[in-house]
C-alpha cells in the first residue's frame, strides 16, 4: 500500500528537522573542509570538533568513491542554523 509520499519527500522533511542522514551530500569532511579554508588537516578537525560542541555543526556521513572506483563512507559535518533568540518583556 503507497501512501504517494516520496522517498524524495521523507528524506526532504529529516533535512528541515536537521535529523543526518546517511549520504548527507551537503556535508563537508574534515579534508573538505581544510581545502576550502586552507588549513591543515589537523586544524580543520580542531576547528569542526569545536563547532560541533557548540551546537552549531552536527556529525553526519557521506558518500564518495575512493581512488579504487569504491564507494565508501566517510564522516562528515554539516552547519545547523543557530535558533532564535528569544525576546524577554
Amino acid at each position: 500500500m503507497s501512501s504517494g509520499i516520496s522517498r524524495e519527500d521523507w528524506l526532504k522533511a529529516l533535512e528541515d528537522a536537521n535529523v543526518p542522514t546517511e549520504n548527507d551530500q551537503g556535508a563537508v569532511t574534515v579534508q573538505e573542509f581544510a581545502d576550502m579554508l586552507g588549513l591543515t588537516r589537523w586544524m580543520a578537525g580542531y576547528n569542526l570538533r569545536k563547532l560541533l560542541s557548540q551546537g552549531r555543526a552536527v556529525r553526519t556521513h557521506k558518500r564518495a568513491m575512493d581512488t579504487g572506483g569504491r564507494c565508501k563512507t566517510h564522516v562528515a559535518y554539516r552547519l545547523v542554523e543557530p535558533e532564535a533568540k528569544r525576546k524577554t518583556a
